[in-house]
């Protein structure tokens, strides 16, 4: 009976050694913040977090500040701020369309692509001749021909298309001096985001009219759909924990909320913290 208590004391003296061992290593601050979380991902379909290729992943900061949501990336070898960026999708899946060692990541709205590079976030190519886009992303080599396409899908007018695109390169596609910044007409916003229970979202609509809701994952899959709801003229406040089953059973995480209305269709990403 001794040798069985002393060996459980020295187990239980071990494993309070080994918690012992756990302390902050570096950390990072930003200021005037309303919400905060962090992300990195290696190994999985989101990509990895090596955004400039050094072999270290880096670490994605998203916080929210005066009703805007915010992505900051910080360089896992030097602990400084690489880029940030303002107003966009969650900069992910990184992957090297091309044939220089940098990796790059895609950004999308609902009328706006642009794949930027890992580095310093700076635009390499845009596409803007499309409208209504749902999704971006799934890079393949979808036709063995030694270049990665990737998968963009649009829907208008009661109308769903799905494109595959061929990354062209760098600088192809993009002009110098060219305006990147595309308001949203109907002035969709959700404030706070993100937000830990929930949020709510504006949206002006131009007249009376149904909108139908619905609430997909960063890789496109559908999590909530059909949710409708009646607009009126004017802003309209949405309280999505009130409209959309399902809603508060969402895990922490990055989302995407679809809002179709008069045959238009908007997005906004909205980020649901643990």
């Amino acid at each position: 009976m001794r040798t069985i208590s002393a060996v459980l004391l020295l187990v239980i003296a071990l494993s309070l050694s080994a918690h012992a061992q756990c302390q902050v290593e570096w950390s990072y601050e930003v200021e005037g913040v309303s919400h905060i979380g962090a992300l990195a991902y290696t190994g999985s379909f989101y990509g990895n977090s090596d955004y400039n290729g050094d072999g270290i992943a880096e670490i994605l900061i998203y916080y929210s500040s005066e009703d805007q949501l915010n992505y900051l990336v910080v360089d896992g070898r030097s602990h400084q701020e690489l880029f940030r960026l303002q107003n966009t999708s969650t900069p992910y899946p990184l992957i090297n369309l091309d044939s220089d060692p940098e990796p790059e990541f895609i950004t999308w709205e609902s009328d706006l692509i642009e794949i930027r590079s890992g580095v310093d976030g700076t635009v390499e190519w845009t596409e803007r001749n499309l409208t209504g886009i749902t999704n971006v992303g799934h890079f393949d080599d979808f036709d063995n021909d030694s270049r990665i396409e990737f998968l963009v899908t649009t829907f208008n007018d009661n109308i769903g298309t799905v494109y595959v695109y061929g990354y062209p390169g760098r600088g192809e596609g993009v002009k110098e001096g060219d305006d990147h910044s595309f308001p949203n007409e109907t002035g969709l916003t959700a404030g706070p985001n993100p937000f830990n229970n929930n949020t709510v979202v504006k949206f002006v609509s131009e007249s009376q009219s149904e909108a139908e809701l619905t609430i997909v994952d960063q890789t496109g899959r559908i999590l909530i759909r059909d949710a409708r709801y009646q607009l009126k003229a004017g802003e309209n406040n949405l309280t999505l924990s009130s409209i959309l089953p399902g809603y508060n059973s969402l895990p922490g995480g990055a989302y995407i909320l679809r809002i179709n209305a008069d045959g238009q269709n908007s997005t906004i990403n909205l980020v649901k913290l643990p």
